[in-house]
C-alpha cells in the first residue's frame, strides 16, 4: 500500500509536538498514539497533523506526572474532570508524604542523632478500655483513628495498633472504662513530641532497643496521647509509644 499523502515523518512530527521519536515509539507500543502509517519495508512511522493535539496532550499529562495507564483513560473519556481530580488527590498525597519526610529529616538534623529518642523499660499494669474498633487501609490510619477518637468520651486516650502496618488493618482506640481488657505487660517506652505522621521515628527507636536486648515484641503497639490536637498544635502533640513484649 502506498504511503498516504500529507503525512509527516516521525522526526519532523516529534519536533512539532515537542516530543522525542523514542517517546512516540513508546506511546505507540503502549497503545496511546499509533502512527497514521508505517512503511512496510522500512518500518518508518508517519503521522497526520490531526494527531498533534493528542500527542501534545500526552506530553502535557506526562509533564504533570500522570501515569501512562491513566493518560489512556483521559484520552478516551467524555468528561476529564473527575479523572483529573483523582490525579490531583494522588499528587497531593505524594506532596504530603514528601513534606513528612522533610519534617522528619529536620528533626534528625536538629538532634544530631539518627534515632533521637530515649527509650526506657517499665512494667505496664493491666488496663481496661472502653472504646471503638476500626478497620482501614494502612495508609489511611491517621485519619481513621482521629475520626474514632473524636467519638470517644472524655479521658486519656490509648490506641492499639498492629506492629505491621500493611494492607487492611484493624485497630482500637479507647479511654479507661469497662470493655477491652489489656493484661499487664513489660514494655519499651519512648515519648514523641510532634506530628503523628512522624511517629514511625519513635517506632524505629523502640525496635532497635528491643532487638539489641533480645526482646520479642508483641503483635500490637500502644500509643497514649498525653497532649493532642485540638488542645495543642500538631507540632506540640505529646505521645507515649509503648512496644510491649511477649
Amino acid at each position: 500500500m502506498a504511503r498516504p499523502q500529507d503525512l509527516i515523518g516521525i522526526g519532523t512530527f516529534a519536533q512539532r509536538v515537542r516530543l522525542s521519536p523514542r517517546q512516540l515509539r513508546d506511546y505507540d507500543e503502549l497503545g496511546l498514539l499509533a502512527p497514521a502509517y508505517v512503511d512496510p519495508d522500512s518500518g518508518y512511522r508517519y503521522y497526520h497533523r490531526g494527531q498533534a493535539r493528542s500527542a501534545i496532550t500526552i506530553g502535557l499529562l506526562r509533564s504533570l506526572d500522570v501515569p501512562l495507564p491513566d493518560i489512556h483513560a483521559l484520552l478516551v473519556a467524555e468528561r476529564v474532570g473527575p479523572l483529573l481530580d483523582r490525579q490531583r488527590v494522588r499528587l497531593a498525597a505524594e506532596v504530603e508524604r514528601a513534606q513528612q519526610a522533610l519534617r522528619a529529616l529536620d528533626r534528625l538534623i536538629g538532634s544530631d542523632e539518627l534515632i533521637p529518642y530515649d527509650v526506657t523499660e517499665r512494667s505496664e499494669p493491666a488496663l481496661t478500655l472502653t472504646g471503638l474498633h476500626g478497620r482501614c487501609d494502612a495508609g489511611e490510619l491517621d485519619a481513621a483513628a482521629a475520626a474514632l477518637i473524636a467519638e470517644l468520651p472524655d479521658g486519656p486516650v490509648t490506641g492499639l495498633y498492629p506492629l505491621e502496618l500493611d494492607g487492611e488493618i484493624e485497630f482500637f482506640v479507647g479511654v479507661p472504662g469497662p470493655g477491652l481488657e489489656l493484661p499487664a505487660a513489660r514494655a519499651a517506652v519512648a515519648t514523641h513530641r510532634g506530628r503523628y505522621a512522624e511517629l514511625p521515628l519513635a517506632y524505629f527507636a523502640l525496635l532497635a532497643h528491643a532487638e539489641e536486648r533480645g526482646r520479642r515484641p508483641g503483635a500490637q503497639v500502644r500509643e497514649r496521647y498525653l497532649a493532642a490536637p485540638p488542645d495543642v498544635a500538631p507540632e506540640a502533640a505529646l505521645t507515649e509509644v509503648l512496644l510491649t513484649y511477649e
